[in-house]
């Protein structure tokens, strides 16, 4: 009769996400028999266990958090120990999961490329966390087939999620192309699986009254995301941008996007008026990001919040990124011309004279964003028509 393994659990995932990393070395936590979180200097997280075999003390990585969640790693330290118990070494079980395990390909492709290439790296990770891993993670690589995939989305579409599903498998298509490229496979399995939602481009155009509800409603929301939402509108930048701010790139003035985060791949530079200084103001300083609950990790879930503001505006049927088109139409029905509304969107200029004109940007942009935030947020402004674009 086997012997009966009492785990004790320390470790929740709220405990985990806010813990800070050391300033130098890496930090252990504690969890049930064995487990354990370590966590380095970079907020690198990662799951391993000790044990013995032949009297030797081992210690064997199971995998990074959260591609590994902490239920998972639970089960899998369980594992791992009764193998122990009748005399296996689970390290030659983990040279064999690093040849096929679809969950080590995705941490790999997190690592060499995602992190270092993409700055939605963020959101890229966490696709593959809550779609990919938590579904196929235990599968050999070379095993997973169309039908594994089309299951994910297809279950999308059921749930009236089409564009979701477009991107997931844009998502899981380059990662299976990247793995080609790196002999890691020898064919891409789902090469030939086209989008399974027609997309059609958007033209909703909010209407002055439409924003001013939504800015409102975000005063019934939870302070950040209400924060964070203000400040998307009033600055007409995109969310992504927004999202990721960071103290350091605020200014007296101004806040810079760099290069490396902005669409564009250039140097954002965007006046701060004084309404998004209010805001500001109002934010908690610490740590790196701005709009966070912890600051080191910036704000997500934007489709549960995007709920709760449709509820307290009574505003249906828009996006974030509505709230762009909808200040240059605004803006252009109150006799803005292009070439300003372009530079307060921060479009490319392609001109010539783009580089001839950067000194009059700031001006500009800085005009045309006081009009804007006016019309918004003081009492006793009218608001223009919006027409279509």
């Amino acid at each position: 009769m086997e012997p009966q393994i009492r785990l004790y659990y320390m470790l929740n995932d709220r405990q985990i996400t806010l813990i800070k990393p050391p300033e130098k070395g890496r930090k252990s936590y504690g969890d049930i028999s064995g487990l354990s979180l370590r966590v380095t200097s970079t907020n690198h997280k990662s799951w391993s266990i000790q044990y013995r075999v032949n009297g030797r003390k081992m210690r064997l990585t199971l995998g990074n958090y959260p591609t590994l969640s902490l239920k998972d790693a639970r089960q899998l330290t369980t594992e791992k120990l009764n193998s122990i118990y009748k005399g296996q070494d689970p390290q030659n079980e983990k040279n064999e999961a690093k040849v096929n395990n679809f969950a080590y390909f995705v941490e790999l492709y997190m690592e060499k490329h995602v992190r270092i290439n993409l700055k939605s790296k963020y959101e890229v990770e966490r696709i593959f966390n809550n779609y990919f891993v938590s579904k196929l993670g235990r599968i050999a690589i070379n095993q997973i087939t169309k039908q594994h995939i089309l299951r994910i989305t297809d279950d999308l579409m059921v749930k009236g999620k089409g564009v979701q599903a477009n991107r997931l498998l844009s998502y899981i298509k380059s990662m299976f192309k990247w793995c080609v490229q790196r002999d890691y496979l020898a064919i891409n399995p789902i090469d030939s699986l086209a989008k399974p939602f027609k997309e059609i481009s958007r033209d909703r155009v909010l209407t002055i009254q439409e924003i001013k509800a939504i800015y409102e409603a975000c005063g019934k929301v939870d302070p950040i995301q209400g924060h964070l939402i203000k400040f998307l509108i009033l600055s007409g930048q995109r969310i992504n941008e927004i999202t990721n701010l960071k103290w350091s790139d605020i200014n007296d003035d101004n806040f810079e996007i760099p290069k490396e985060r902005s669409k564009n791949m250039q140097k954002i530079i965007t006046p701060l008026t004084t309404h998004m200084k209010d805001i500001l103001s109002l934010v908690s300083q610490r740590d790196s990001y701005i709009f966070s609950y912890d600051g080191i990790k910036p704000l997500n879930c934007f489709s549960q919040l995007k709920k709760r503001l449709i509820y307290h505006s009574g505003v249906t049927n828009w996006t974030y990124h509505d709230f762009r088109r909808s200040m240059g139409t605004f803006l252009g029905d109150n006799s803005f011309n292009k070439d300003r509304i372009m530079t307060v969107l921060n479009h490319t200029d392609s001109s010539v004279t783009s580089i001839y004109n950067r000194s009059h940007q700031f001006k500009q942009k800085l005009e045309a964003l006081n009009f804007w935030n006016e019309h918004l947020v003081d009492k006793g402004k009218g608001g223009g028509r919006a027409c279509s674009v």
